[in-house]
């Protein structure tokens, strides 16, 4: 299992495991020690992230599946079911990093584009080379997406986390300065 995250306010945690050969997401009871598989088709997932979603007013998760394309699973039926997937507007044919955020009663999601994950000896195939980031909408019958840094500027963008502040939304991501060999944070308005 890589990359769990705990669900808020609950004693569970949502990661992904492999079983029969397929990356699948599950759920972790830390109380009871529980493992339940949410999905099972045979795309592989990976970074899941469940949260409440006011739209829904209910729980829904969020993974990437193929590492090309961004999954939203909404329970219906007692059954966890792909409701919206979507692959970001770019050139750029990789995600990663996707987490979810809430403005104003909408989810959103905000992600990595990529041209190319680095090896896997990496965690989960960082990018490599200039990345974009990215904000996209979670309703299917209102898709909106959003390029948030420069587009002037070719970097390898990483690791994007959303802040609210007193004004909106703001994206804060790190980025790889070449020339000093350093890193540097950046912050993107994301106009919401």
């Amino acid at each position: 299992m890589v990359g769990g995250r705990w669900v808020e306010n609950l004693e569970i945690f949502i990661t992904s495991a492999i079983i029969n050969n397929v990356r699948q997401v599950v759920l972790i009871n830390t109380a009871t020690g529980s493992v339940k598989q949410l999905t099972s088709d045979p795309e592989p997932k990976f970074l899941p992230f469940m949260w409440y979603a006011p739209e829904f007013g209910e729980l829904v998760f969020m993974t990437m599946i193929n590492k090309t394309d961004i999954g939203i699973f909404r329970k219906i039926s007692g059954q966890w079911t792909n409701i919206y997937r979507f692959t970001i507007p770019s050139t750029k044919p990789f995600v990663h990093s996707p987490e979810p955020f809430v403005y104003q009663g909408k989810s959103y999601i905000v992600t990595v584009a990529a041209d190319e994950l680095g090896s896997p000896g990496n965690w989960l195939a960082q990018p490599v080379g200039p990345t974009e980031i990215w904000i996209a909408g979670i309703d299917q019958s209102t898709p909106f997406f959003r390029r948030v840094d420069d587009p002037a500027e070719d970097h390898n963008r990483l690791d994007p986390e959303a802040f609210t502040t007193e004004n909106g939304p703001v994206v804060y991501y790190t980025e790889k300065n070449l020339d000093f060999n350093s890193f540097l944070l950046r912050r993107a308005a994301t106009g919401l």
